[in-house]
């Protein structure tokens, strides 16, 4: 089941309130680090398990993030009391996007053919960057099916400049000749 809007919904409304407290880096944070501990296959379980009581969760959160803001506490409260466990990631994620289109940063992702070496991917983004006139955050992904070169996709545009692209518009050149 996909939690796009609930996780919208959530996103936004943890993203209002955060931003109202300056926490919004803060907040970034505890959710990237819940994120992590949620990929991890047993705390996972425990988690998204239905017959385990919303407030034995809460105190395993809690045991888990001794540190977490109230913030962070009453928003895992309201999550794990409504029964949207299995929505917690796709939250991270719309929270992450909320904060980087506030902060003017353009998401992007880039499959290559292969995995690029650091200092390759940092000139490509630098590049993203400039053609982009913004500061962009890139995800990376493996393709190999593209044989070559790399595709760009930004929101609805794809930049494909992959050499599985070009060979394909050469033999459709070809058939028509």
């Amino acid at each position: 089941m996909r939690y796009t809007a609930v996780a919208r919904r959530y996103a936004q409304a943890l993203f209002s309130v955060a931003k109202k407290a300056g926490q919004e880096e803060k907040i970034r944070n505890a959710l990237k680090f819940l994120e992590d501990a949620l990929k991890e296959n047993d705390f996972q379980k425990i988690i998204y398990h239905r017959l385990i009581p919303p407030e034995q969760k809460e105190q395993l959160l809690q045991a888990l993030l001794p540190n977490l803001s109230p913030i962070m506490k009453n928003f895992l409260r309201v999550v794990l009391s409504r029964g949207r466990e299995r929505a917690l990631i796709p939250i991270v994620q719309e929270y992450d996007k909320i904060l980087d289109n506030t902060a003017g940063i353009k998401r992007i992702e880039v499959s290559t053919a292969y995995e690029l070496p650091p200092e390759q991917k940092e000139e490509v983004e630098r590049e993203i960057a400039k053609l982009a006139g913004a500061r962009v955050r890139l995800t990376w992904q493996v393709n190999p099916s593209l044989l070559g070169g790399l595709s760009i996709r930004l929101n609805d545009r794809v930049v494909d400049a992959s050499v599985k692209k070009r060979l394909e518009l050469l033999a459709k050149r070809l058939s028509t000749v």
